[in-house]
């Protein structure tokens, strides 16, 4: 069974400069393979206080969604 890992939206996953709709920012650098070897071990949720569609939305963009089970602004229990 897989753990759990809960990892901030904001300078982590994105270089956050100005937030728009996520039009203004790109992956940070070695993002990808930061999740690629977390998946392994951890189901992944995002946290962020950001619109939930509009994070999905920039992960769907770059193809980052399939390392994530669920975007939150709180943390459950699950």
């Amino acid at each position: 069974m897989k753990g759990k890992i809960f990892i901030d939206f904001d300078e982590v996953l994105n270089t956050h400069k100005d937030w728009q709709n996520g039009s203004r920012f790109k992956p940070k650098r070695g993002s990808l393979k930061y999740l690629q070897k977390l998946t392994k071990n951890y189901k992944i949720y995002v946290f962020t206080t950001r619109n939930r569609e509009n994070v999905y939305k920039w992960l769907i963009r770059y193809h980052l969604d399939a390392y994530i089970a669920d975007v939150v602004n709180k943390r459950e229990d699950k």
